[in-house]
């Protein structure tokens, strides 16, 4: 912007990006602190107000991308049922940027139709990214797409998939894997588009604490892998398929399952006493990764008052509140918050503890990296904790998050058909493990360093 290439900048990225990094970042950084940030958020009355604000950046919401659009551009109808999108307004942006653009690697949705069109009205378009292949390359032909309109990979993504991929059904879904060398060709193509910035830091040290179950509990936790059936509470759960069994088992060994009627059930305590232990020996303030909703009643109900003061870290008045120091124990949903926010470092916190595993590397790598990335390393000495139940699919999960791309996926798949095949049992490790990560004594946490493979990629289409 200072050189004049860009004179209006779009950032279009998750709600929580658009309401409270661009401008606090910009203030943070003196190089960037003349530039003028507009949030379009809020009412229908409060973004056109902000829309109507001379500045230099204009921020918005993904889920907004339509209504912007609306405002410069409509469908006509030309012909009997045939109808276009026109033009009606001078758009005033030059430059678009897609931040946490993997969110739209489906050409389908919505919001990557309304950006789509939103390409077209602009000169530039830049991306950004710390996942650009969360679960493989099936994830970036639509994000390539909105760079070149299809130069690089194939003008559709179905042309995209012939090209590079043999198509495998499972349960009825096709899956896609690579044909011999395609990564290659394909990683060819992508250096024309994408500038990868690297972490030159040592890897983050990884913990891993592993708790035991009853004989009762594991009696549980084995009928539902062997018969994909449970009784408790007067319910019974059942997992209908390999998809289903595989999240009905990451909820058991985290402590509860839900039934048909969106109850829960508790399981076992084991993991709830290894977070509050664990809390003792680590200073404030901790963020807590947790993967349902059960986990988040259990552990506020069960929280012992010397834990401290403990939260949800949701909204801009919880990150506002954990920026200022007044949270000890941030508790929040990968998804949800772990996307580009930059708020979480500010605080000083060096630990972050998975209570639940995600099956998704996107997640867990952005939430890991909101401390361990980049900068924020900074003077600190940050650690990754991870609760682990011995003898379940936290095991398999721990593995597969290890793995990468398009073999995360296929080892999931896997994993889980075999369970519903009943050839894995509860403490049996799979061919999906990695040996390094094999359990270890309960008493004796196990340390694992592993690099962090969250890195920041930005694109353009030309200069």
């Amino acid at each position: 912007m200072a050189s004049f290439d860009v004179r209006r900048l779009l950032v279009v990225g998750p709600r929580l990006i658009a309401e409270r990094v661009w401008n606090i970042e910009c203030a943070e950084w003196e190089h960037l602190r003349h530039l003028r940030v507009v949030r379009m958020v809020g009412t229908r009355d409060q973004r056109l107000s902000a829309l109507a604000k001379e500045a230099d950046i204009y921020t918005l919401t993904r889920d907004n991308a339509a209504w912007l659009r609306d405002q410069y551009i409509h469908r006509v109808e030309v012909s009997k049922n045939k109808w276009k999108w026109v033009q009606y307004k001078h758009f005033p942006f030059d430059t678009l940027l897609l931040d946490e653009s993997q969110s739209y690697k489906d050409q389908g949705s919505d919001r990557s139709l309304a950006v789509r069109q939103l390409r077209q009205l602009v000169e530039r378009v830049y991306l950004a990214t710390g996942s650009l292949m969360p679960n493989g390359y099936e994830d970036v032909w639509h994000q390539a797409y909105l760079i070149d309109g299809g130069a690089a990979l194939e003008a559709s993504e179905s042309k995209f998939h012939d090209k590079y991929f043999h198509k495998v059904m499972h349960d009825g879904y096709p899956t896609y894997t690579l044909k011999e060398g395609a990564d290659k060709e394909i990683d060819a193509k992508l250096a024309m588009l994408f500038h990868v910035l690297r972490d030159a830091q040592p890897p983050v040290p990884r913990n891993f604490i592993r708790v035991g179950l009853s004989k009762s509990e594991r009696a549980a936790y084995s009928r539902m892998v062997r018969q994909s059936v449970l009784d408790i509470g007067g319910q019974q759960i059942t997992a209908v398929n390999a998809g289903v069994l595989w999240g009905k088992l990451l909820q058991m060994a985290n402590g509860a399952v839900y039934d048909e009627k969106k109850n829960w059930h508790e399981i076992h305590k084991a993991k709830l006493e290894a977070l509050w232990e664990l809390l003792e020996s680590l200073p404030r303030p901790v963020i807590v990764g947790y993967g349902f909703v059960h986990d988040v009643e259990r552990i506020f109900n069960g929280c012992p008052k010397s834990a401290g003061r403990m939260a949800i870290l949701r909204t801009g008045a919880s990150l506002d509140a954990w920026r200022r120091g007044e949270i000890d124990i941030g508790v929040m949903h990968p998804a949800s918050a772990g996307h580009g926010l930059n708020d979480l470092y500010v605080s000083g916190g060096e630990n972050i503890v998975w209570f639940g595993l995600t099956p998704r590397r996107e997640f867990y790598d952005q939430l890991n990296g909101r401390l361990a990335g980049g900068h924020r390393r900074a003077g600190k000495q940050i650690c990754i904790h991870h609760l682990l139940t011995e003898g379940t699919i936290d095991e398999e999960a721990l593995a597969i998050l290890d793995l990468k791309g398009e073999q995360q996926l296929q080892a999931q798949i896997r994993v889980a058909q075999r369970l519903v095949k009943g050839e894995i049992w509860p403490g049996e490790r799979s061919s999906t493990d990695n040996p390094s990560s094999s359990p270890t004594a309960q008493t004796k946490p196990s340390i694992k360093s592993s690099a962090n493979d969250a890195k920041p990629i930005g694109t353009t289409l030309w200069d």
